[in-house]
Order: C-alpha cells, then sequence, then structure tokens
C-alpha cells in the first residue's frame, strides 16, 4: 500500500509564523548540514534566536524582499524561501534567492520547487549554495541554475560556497 501524499499550501508569512518557521530553519539546517558544517556552528544554533529573529523579520516591511512559506494541512510549517535584492558586491542579476530550507519530511514532494516559484517567479537571479551539498545542488540544477565559477566562504561556518545562476 503506497503511503499518502503529504498535502501543503505555499503562502506568504504571518508574524504568528515565526516560531513555526524558526522550528522548520533549525531542523532543516541540521538535517541537511550535519556531516557538512562543523557540528559547534551547527550546535551553535539556537531554535529559540531564530523564532526571535523571525518574529522581528516578519514584523517589519521589507517591500523589496519576499517571503514564502510551506505549510502541511495541519499547520505545521514544512519550509521556507527568501529572495531579495542580491547582496553581493557585484552582482550578476539584481535578484538574489537568499535561502531555500524544506524539512526532510517534505523532500520529495514538490514543495521545495514551489517554494523557489513563489519567491523568484520567472526572473532571472542568483544563490549561494555550499560546494559540499550535492543534494541542494542537484536540486538547484533542476531548477535551472548554473554554476558561474565564483566562490566564496560561508564566513560563519567556514564553508566553501559558490554562486549558481539561472537567467
Amino acid at each position: 500500500m503506497a503511503e499518502p501524499q503529504l498535502s501543503y499550501a505555499v503562502r506568504p508569512p504571518l508574524p504568528q509564523d515565526a516560531p513555526g518557521i524558526a522550528r522548520a530553519h533549525w531542523l532543516a539546517w541540521r538535517e541537511a548540514y550535519r556531516g557538512v558544517m562543523p557540528d559547534d556552528y551547527l550546535d551553535g544554533r539556537s531554535e529559540s534566536r531564530l523564532a526571535e529573529t523571525w518574529r522581528v523579520r516578519l514584523e517589519m516591511d521589507e517591500p523589496e524582499g519576499v517571503v514564502a512559506v510551506g505549510v502541511s494541512t495541519s499547520g505545521e510549517v514544512l519550509g521556507f524561501a527568501s529572495g531579495g535584492p542580491s547582496r553581493d558586491n557585484d552582482p550578476p542579476l539584481p535578484w538574489e534567492l537568499y535561502a531555500v530550507n524544506v524539512v526532510s519530511a517534505a523532500y520529495g514532494t514538490g514543495l521545495g520547487h514551489d517554494l523557489v516559484a513563489a519567491v523568484t517567479g520567472d526572473r532571472p537571479n542568483h544563490l549561494w549554495v555550499l560546494v559540499d551539498n550535492p543534494r541542494a545542488r542537484a536540486f538547484y540544477a533542476k531548477e535551472g541554475y548554473l554554476p558561474d565559477g565564483a566562490e566564496k566562504i560561508h564566513e560563519a561556518s567556514g564553508c566553501l560556497e559558490m554562486r549558481m545562476t539561472r537567467r
């Protein structure tokens, strides 16, 4: 017997989503980056601090940025994506996909694709992804992103990142 398909909706976040987004953010990082980023860096990330950061972010008016959340039918936040004007000093494109984080329970459901679409639409954009994260790199390649040769160090973790663009 086949397992039931996970149902979700993608929508703009509400201020009351901050704790759920923080939980998904915290969990997604542990699931995706354990063994890739230093353990002490991951262990130092606090769900409660993330909740406060998200609370402030969602209460602020960021007219140029976009955040989308994926929420299960039971109301659990399964992931989020965010984007906005490029943060690079010399960007290849004006729009950047800042983050796509999905909990492992939602892998393979299409949620990541729907979150990217909600944040980027059809606009050309770029993103930074860890070089040592083949799952994410493959996901972005399926979304039409290609490496553009730029690399940098993720300052907080010391991990190497590469830039990918979608035109």
